[in-house]
């Protein structure tokens, strides 16, 4: 599930070129995905009258909150900026330093043992993702802004997988963390838009149909399934997992946009695999299930 969401998450940029070869700017297009994906997900809760989903406890709500404001919108506002006053190479570079976050904010907050085996992955995968960025292909001027927003992006999207780990373990259902994530999300994007221009945009057949690929694809399938899949992991491991995201979005680029395989690109993809192996072999052998799950959150 952890991986299968990181290849969906992959698919973004495909969505993200043509949303915006129609004229729509980054953080109108972040707003229609999350607009797009929490409907979705209202939808399915209504029609399936689960209404008990979106209850939450009112002293959780400052972690529903934290994930939507700074594990989605600031997040955008990170990233979008990492590019604009870097390359998007090296935005996509900092941007997996969030593995390193999540393992180290893993080991502090929820005792997470950092092993050699651990170690080791995460140091092939963050290798793979310098290799397939394409950083070492050409020339890249990187300003101190740049690394800046680059970093804030890469901490904000590990954040996603603590605030996440949090909720599930106080019992709430995947469902749950991703409806309230997009909606929290949704609404603080808001301010930093346009919205009538954007519904108005949003109303024309092209528009709307890469705005519904990508809130379906790349937000409302992979937000439900990384936390279903992080209740079975470690939050570090699924932190690394779900870097299957640069290698499916390096395969995009080649097959989909006919952009060059360079020799950089493919070794990248060879590190990235070659990190996700180590990390499941070593999930394999501890045994099917790396953390106390109740019969409660199971039935959830």
């Amino acid at each position: 599930m952890v991986i299968t969401a990181g290849a969906l998450w992959g698919f973004t940029g495909l969505f993200v070129r043509r949303l915006s070869e129609l004229g729509l700017a980054p953080m109108e297009i972040a707003f229609i995905r999350m607009i797009v994906a929490v409907t979705v997900i209202g939808v399915y809760l209504l029609a399936g009258r689960r209404r008990d989903l979106i209850a939450v406890k009112r002293k959780d709500l400052p972690f529903f909150i934290g994930t939507g404001i700074v594990s989605l919108m600031l997040f955008n506002y990170f990233y979008f900026n990492s590019i604009t006053y870097s390359t998007v190479a090296i935005a996509v570079c900092l941007l997996y330093t969030a593995p390193a976050f999540v393992v180290l904010l893993s080991a502090i907050l929820f005792r997470e043992r950092i092993t050699p085996r651990k170690a080791v992955a995460l140091a092939v995968i963050f290798g793979g993702c310098i290799c397939a960025s394409g950083v070492f292909g050409g020339e890249q001027a990187l300003s101190p802004r740049g690394f800046l927003f680059g970093i804030g992006s890469g901490f904000c999207f590990g954040m996603f997988s603590i605030f996440s780990r949090v909720l599930l373990d106080r019992g709430y259902a995947a469902m749950t963390v991703a409806f309230f994530a997009l909606a929290v999300g949704a609404v603080g994007t808001a301010f930093f838009v346009d919205v009538p221009a954007v519904i108005a945009a949003a109303a024309t057949p092209e528009v709307l149909l890469y705005g519904v690929g990508l809130g379906v694809c790349c937000s409302f399938l992979p937000y439900l399934l990384y936390p279903t899949g992080l209740r079975h992991l470690e939050t570090g491991e699924a932190a690394m997992l779900v870097t299957s995201e640069p290698l499916v979005a390096a395969m995009v680029s080649v097959v989909l946009l006919g952009e060059p395989l360079t020799f950089s690109v493919a070794a990248g993809i060879f590190l990235i695999i070659a990190g996700i192996v180590i990390i499941n072999r070593a999930g394999k052998k501890r045994g099917p299930a790396l953390s106390e799950i109740s019969e409660e959150s199971e039935n959830r």
